[in-house]
């Protein structure tokens, strides 16, 4: 509830428009060091709405990682 616009920049990610080449694209800079993942949040959200995406989110996330150590 009231997150929106997830997205993950991958460091490295490179796109060509017309001659120009963007490093690290989608990031808002070139010189990025790590992947991240933002997302946005809506005016007037609450601290229990952050709580619940964050309980939620963690648990994605340790599945995703129990799927890769799974996978190795």
């Amino acid at each position: 509830r009231r997150i929106s616009s997830a997205r993950f920049v991958k460091l490295g990610t490179k796109q060509t428009i017309d001659k120009y080449e963007f490093i690290n694209y989608g990031a808002h800079s070139s010189t990025i060091q790590y992947s991240y993942l933002t997302i946005a949040a809506a005016i007037g959200i609450e601290e229990n709405d952050i709580e619940i995406f964050m309980k939620k989110f963690d648990d994605v996330y340790q599945k995703l990682r129990r799927n890769a150590t799974s996978d190795k």
